[in-house]
């Protein structure tokens, strides 16, 4: 499993068939417990400003996170099953 520390904002976050489904745009963290629940994967549009256009948000559950190293951040599902 990924650790925490791998997890960085704006990560490529890539599906089992080597797509890129995305960046990181944040962790969602349970305040009960302190455990990462879901990453948030920001789909596009991916522009350079503030307020050019709304991002495409999607929640993720932790445990479709095969894991995160320097290169990006990787999941279980392919690109379909993201969508």
């Amino acid at each position: 499993m990924a650790l925490i520390e791998n997890l960085r904002h704006g990560a490529h976050v890539f599906t089992s068939d080597g797509g890129q489904a995305g960046d990181l745009h944040a962790i969602v963290i349970d305040p009960r417990d302190n455990d990462v629940t879901h990453i948030v994967v920001n789909t596009g549009p991916h522009f350079p400003e503030p307020g050019f256009g709304v991002p495409d948000l999607v929640a993720v559950p932790i445990d479709q996170l095969e894991g995160a190293e320097e290169t990006g951040v990787f999941l279980r599902c392919d690109r379909d099953a993201f969508r």
